[in-house]
């Protein structure tokens, strides 16, 4: 499971046991939406700060910060094959973000 919080935490938990597999690097403000993507083993965080932001499963580096909205960033998921991100904001916009172009690992 992955939390994110008001005071700018994100983190991703084991639900049986509840511990914290990963602690993602403190934001500048809230953390307002999460989306996990189990395919490429990478999650995004959708933030008040206007950006989407990427990062890796395993080590917790940051892949990538989207911009181009003009409000927080409410939502974000990946689409079913995991190549897309798609985020939506208080600016009444949905913007998507192709990130991969090649099969996916599951594909191999």
């Amino acid at each position: 499971m992955l939390t994110g919080a008001k005071d700018g935490t994100m983190k991703y938990w084991e639900t049986a046991s509840s511990y914290v597999l990963q602690e993602y690097a403190p934001f500048q403000g809230s953390v307002l939406s999460v989306a996990v993507n189990k395919v490429y083993n990478i999650v995004a965080a959708g933030c008040d700060d206007q950006t989407a932001r990427i990062y890796n499963t395993g080590d917790a580096t940051q892949k990538a910060t989207l911009t181009g909205h003009n409000h927080k960033v409410y939502g974000v998921n990946f689409t079913r094959d995991g190549k897309t991100l798609l985020t939506t904001s208080m600016d009444h916009s949905l913007r998507t973000c192709l990130l991969y172009t090649s099969p996916s690992p599951r594909d191999s």
